[in-house]
């Protein structure tokens, strides 16, 4: 709910160029101070906007984070400390003067090529969330998955697709992982990150990441009970929508699509009965392009 309410925030706001970086993640710890049982963020926010974006672990020095001047993209990295978990969440959204078409600008000014570069990521996401693998798979083995639609533009990431997430271990947690070095086998109960990225040095960055659980799929037992190899699957947890502006919707196939209404269902059914009336017309209109 936080991370929606600052994605609204700065898709009414953000172009007026009254933003940095480090107000940004003021406003988003702001918000989360709001909801029940929060303890804290449980890693610096990375909040880059165009050339910083590209710094895979950037951080703003306070009070001197870059103003967030139209067009371009920024890429927030974030997390938060519950009383019941651990979240780890990142988003790329589209900034763009006021009452101008955000598709349309970012397009113009900054190149097609972001947005298909961003819908390569997320067909990347979906690849990875979609995924259905035997017992003992390790993140090694299905790595590729993320990578393959930038690879076939010869393009790549410098950093593991996703990570563990421990209740209140830094984020990170030394379990399996999603990496060409991931040899740890999948387990059920097991949290994940999927975070596929795409960085052009001195221009954007862009990442996206939801937080995953590690479950049996429907055919398990009885998988087991005909002899055969027993799967496993991704649940995502996160649940939040991505910035319509970035996506090339021809690109997507109807597998991805479905996967997308699937998740944004779960959003109207999870997330909007939460949301004040205004919130949840943003919304409602974020998701809107799938239905």
């Amino acid at each position: 709910i936080a991370v929606i309410q600052l994605l609204q925030l700065l898709d009414r706001e953000g172009g007026k160029g009254s933003f940095t970086e480090n107000t940004i993640d003021e406003r988003l710890q702001f918000f989360r101070m709001q909801q029940r049982g929060y303890q804290g963020p449980s890693f610096a926010t990375i909040a880059g906007y165009a050339e910083n974006g590209a710094i895979i672990h950037y951080k703003a020095k306070p009070d001197c984070g870059k103003v967030i001047e139209p067009p371009g993209i920024l890429l927030v990295d974030s997390g938060g400390q519950y009383m019941w978990g651990t979240t780890d969440i990142t988003r790329t959204v589209a900034i763009a003067q006021p009452q101008k078409d955000i598709s349309k600008e970012i397009a113009q000014t900054l190149g097609e090529e972001v947005k298909v570069n961003y819908t390569l990521v997320l067909k990347g996401h979906i690849a990875i969330a979609r995924a259905v693998f035997p017992e003992g798979t390790t993140g090694a083995q299905i790595d590729s998955l993320a990578r393959q639609y930038l690879w076939e533009q010869g393009l790549d990431y410098a950093h593991g697709t996703g990570h563990g997430v421990g209740c209140y271990l830094s984020v990170h947690e030394e379990s399996a992982s999603i990496s060409p070095r991931g040899n740890k086998p999948f387990m059920p109960g097991m949290v994940i990150t999927n975070e596929p990225g795409y960085y052009k040095e001195g221009e954007y960055g862009i990442r996206i990441e939801n937080v995953m659980l590690v479950r049996k799929t429907k055919n398990y037992d009885a998988d087991k009970g005909k002899g055969g190899k027993t799967t496993l699957c991704f649940e995502t947890l996160s649940l939040v929508p991505f910035d319509k502006n970035l996506i090339v919707e021809s690109m997507l196939t109807d597998e991805e699509i479905a996967w997308l209404r699937e998740y944004y269902r779960q959003i109207e059914d999870k997330i909007l009965p939460n949301l004040g009336e205004e919130l949840k017309k943003w919304v409602k209109d974020q998701i809107s392009f799938v239905f």
